[in-house]
């Protein structure tokens, strides 16, 4: 039952003492208004209600993890390969840049993917209505 404006006061003498964010939160009229007066003058943040100031903590909080949740370096995923599907691969590049084109072709790309171990889904490639009706009769009807 301080009067506030005297204890908004010693708060801002003394905040540098404190190693946590301050936040207040001031209640009443003529009294908390000269207090959160000072207090926002001072730099340090102020609410009508401590629900207010409690929200306020809870969104530092929140950002705080979030922030800490950025600086998380992702597992590892197991890979391994060799010397012989490298070649492969870079072969498969050499020869794509050997007839002028920047990119791989989607088959081309798949393979890669797949020697590095990331999976694909399942592509098959037609050249003419026929073929496409070959293929379509493979499938398997439920």
């Amino acid at each position: 039952m301080a009067p506030s404006l005297v204890t908004a006061q010693a708060l801002i003498d003394n905040r540098k003492k404190f190693r946590r964010n301050l936040l207040t939160s001031w209640m009443g009229l003529k009294e908390a208004l000269n207090a959160r007066h000072a207090c926002n003058l001072a730099g340090i943040p102020t609410y009508i209600s401590p629900e207010k100031a409690v929200k306020a903590f809870m969104h530092m909080v929140i950002y705080q993890r979030v922030q800490a949740l950025l600086q998380e370096i992702p597992p590892s995923l197991p890979f391994s390969t060799s010397p012989e599907i490298r070649a492969q691969c870079r072969t498969l590049i050499k020869q794509a840049k050997e007839r002028g084109r920047q990119t791989l072709t989607h088959s081309e790309t798949a393979q890669v993917l797949e020697a590095y171990g990331i999976p694909t889904a399942p592509s098959v490639y037609l050249t003419n209505p026929d073929e496409a009706l070959a293929r379509a009769m493979e499938i398997p009807r439920h």
